[in-house]
């Protein structure tokens, strides 16, 4: 996976359209984190493998094994995708959360294993917040979210830029609902 993504910004195309920017939408924690830790375990595994492999090849009797030519080009890609997903030039996280208790405390874990892999986030996007309470529903739910906000932007409004994405009445699908949600995120001089 992330060697597809490497090789589609080398080529500066995705698909059959060439694109200014890859964005990758993944769950934030668990199978994601260790995707991302991959190529350093793959490339910590490929310290040892040459000399394995040529245990094998000469267990086997095998003279022409291009073993060490392909954990070469192995190490060389772990290597180009660690490097890649490092570099703050190349890539950027942004946090999605929801202002409540299990996302707020997921979002610390998240923020601590990917700057354990040397990725930091510098923006977070705080999703379906009540702005509004026109109900009492709404009252119960924003009185809920106002002290994890408040912990959000103590904890992490220096470090990184907020930006507060209210809880809209419609699922966003469409380009029309997609540039609303632009507007909200961006501004209105895209």
């Amino acid at each position: 996976m992330l060697n597809n993504i490497l090789a589609h910004v080398q080529d500066g195309r995705v698909g059959y359209n060439a694109y200014d920017l890859v964005v990758w939408d993944t769950a934030p924690a668990g199978d994601t984190l260790r995707l991302l830790g991959l190529s350093h375990r793959f490339l910590e595994h490929l310290r040892t493998a040459p000399k394995v492999y040529l245990q094998v090849q000469d267990a086997f009797q095998l003279s022409t094994m291009p073993f060490l030519d392909i954990i070469k080009s192995w190490k060389e890609l772990a290597r180009q995708i660690t490097s890649f997903f490092c570099d703050l030039k190349n890539v950027e996280f942004i946090l999605v959360i929801i202002p409540e208790a299990f996302d707020v405390y997921q979002s610390r874990r998240v923020i601590e294993d990917l700057s354990a892999h040397g990725l930091g986030v510098r923006y977070m996007i705080i999703n379906n917040l009540v702005v509004g309470a026109d109900c009492d529903f709404h009252q119960q739910r924003m009185e809920m979210q106002r002290p994890y906000l408040e912990l959000l932007k103590n904890e992490y409004g220096s470090p990184m830029a907020l930006t507060e994405l209210p809880l809209l009445s419609h699922e966003v699908r469409g380009i029309e609902r997609l540039k609303q949600v632009e507007e909200i995120l961006f501004g209105k001089d895209n």
